[in-house]
């Protein structure tokens, strides 16, 4: 509302923003799309007409030297345009250079506006957060889905790629209930996101438009936590992390790589800079030397192989955690098809604390599992392991398999079993990839499909983050 006070009041106002995007429409008129830096960054139209304002002369010019990327300061009036359309323009009547893109970033370094992809959060524009992720490219959207569903209440942009930067970055609001610190220290203890994570800022949420106002307000930060405070700087993307250096040295704040007090973080992102400390305890693990930011502990149980935080990330995002971590004493009986080394074997008798798992693979398992007390290894083929399970006579409470087979081999051994299973029982598979184009497994994966919701209910395909050329499916036996 206070914006559309502004466009009824047509006296000059004063405006910076970012060029996005440039469109000349003839000699004498042209349009800069710009973000406006504002408590919530929003899109704007800056209009360069030749008449009263400006000369044709003045908007040649402008159309000349002003480039996407750039950060410009006007001055000028918000108008809406003869006849009767809606959309409101701000005329120009001066334009000055705030900060070229090139200077700061290189002239091989193109930049490209595209909006945070917010998924069913769907917050179009919002550019800010409190903490930003830097994790494995083609992984940053199975992350953004981990986050959301793993803390409820917590929305994630991924943000568009970063040119000269194989990373990307994830723009991370916790819920009300849950800090900046708090989250990100979770998500360092999380094994989940060990493979994935790199580095974790935590900022004010508030937009800077310029690289000298960024590192303006990062050394007020820093001044406001005292006279003891020693610095490690991290920035994102790192081809930044120099001129930051730079102006700390400037400034005389001391910096140190391993005994610093606090963390001192700028990034890129979004089209708009952003800043933020945090004391080293809020990011970096009791037991590091200093060089690892976010080097979390390793895992108490052992985890045999990488195995092991698929079927972990699959309880911590089915829903079911709550519901098994209250069956007391557990789960009864669960089958892991496929389970050499033994990793999801390890997974059922300590994260899903199943009072028994028999192990069903002819190859070995690691001596770390055969050394727990409930697992029981047949070492036999699932074929014949279900005889065991036959003269068992006792359901099957959980079911899982990532055995190295087609998925349509997959919904025959769950065709198999499903008579031994009990109501309800808890259905974990893992679709392997063996087909030879990705259409031809997109067609065999949506007929085993059908076949296992004709076994199942509550079915649901995820894409974990230790997915590769497969896919897991989740569901409850019918019964």
């Amino acid at each position: 509302m206070l914006w559309l006070a502004c466009i009824m009041d047509a006296s000059p106002q004063q405006l910076r923003a970012r060029v996005l995007r440039k469109r000349a429409r003839g000699k004498g008129l042209a349009f800069l799309d710009v973000l406006l830096p504002e408590a919530e960054p929003r899109e704007a139209v800056f209009v360069l007409s030749g008449g009263d304002e400006l000369s044709v002369d003045d908007v040649t010019s402008i159309k000349a030297t002003v480039h996407t990327g750039d950060a410009v300061s006007v001055t000028g009036c918000w108008r809406r345009p003869p006849g009767d359309r809606d959309d409101v323009g701000f005329y120009l009547q001066k334009l000055e250079m705030v900060e070229a893109h090139a200077e700061v970033h290189g002239v091989s370094t193109h930049f490209c506006w595209q909006r945070p992809d917010y998924g069913p959060d769907d917050l179009r524009c919002r550019i800010t957060a409190s903490v930003v992720l830097q994790c494995s490219g083609p992984q940053v959207h199975r992350l953004a889905e981990y986050c959301r569903e793993v803390y409820p209440g917590t929305t994630c942009g991924v943000a568009a790629p970063q040119n000269r930067s194989p990373d990307r970055a994830l723009l991370v609001q916790p819920s009300p209930e849950m800090t900046a610190t708090t989250f990100v220290r979770d998500l360092a203890r999380d094994v989940n996101v060990h493979g994935v994570l790199r580095r974790a800022f935590i900022l004010e949420p508030v937009a800077c438009l310029t690289l000298a106002d960024a590192l303006a307000r990062l050394l007020v930060l820093v001044e406001a936590n005292g006279p003891d405070c020693i610095c490690r700087v991290q920035v994102y993307p790192r081809y930044l992390e120099q001129q930051v250096v730079q102006e700390f040295q400037r400034a005389a704040c001391p910096l140190h790589l391993v005994s610093f007090t606090h963390v001192a973080s700028l990034t890129w992102v979004g089209a708009m800079y952003a800043v933020g400390t945090a004391p080293r305890e809020a990011l970096v693990a009791e037991d590091s030397q200093g060089l690892g930011i976010l080097c979390a502990a390793q895992p108490k149980t052992p985890t045999v192989s990488r195995a092991y935080a698929k079927l972990a990330e699959a309880l911590a995002r089915s829903g079911w955690a709550v519901e098994v971590a209250a069956l007391d004493p557990g789960p009864g009986l669960a089958v892991d098809i496929g389970a050499s080394p033994g990793g999801w074997s390890v997974c059922l008798a300590s994260v899903w604390h199943c009072q028994e798992v028999w192990a069903i693979d002819p190859g070995q398992l690691a001596p770390d599992v055969t050394g727990i007390d409930c697992v029981r290894h047949l070492a036999v083929r699932w074929q014949d392991g279900l005889a065991d399970l036959r003269a068992a006579a006792r359901p099957v409470d959980v079911l899982v398999c990532d055995a190295n087979m087609s998925c349509d081999q997959t919904l025959d051994m769950l065709e198999a079993v499903a008579p031994m299973l009990s109501p309800r029982a808890y259905v974990v598979l893992t679709f392997k990839n063996t087909c030879k184009t990705k259409h031809e497994f997109h067609e065999l994966k949506c007929q085993q499909v059908t076949r296992l919701r004709a076994l199942c209910t509550e079915v649901r395909e995820v894409q974990l983050l230790a997915n590769r050329n497969e896919t897991t499916m989740m569901a409850r036996h019918e019964g």
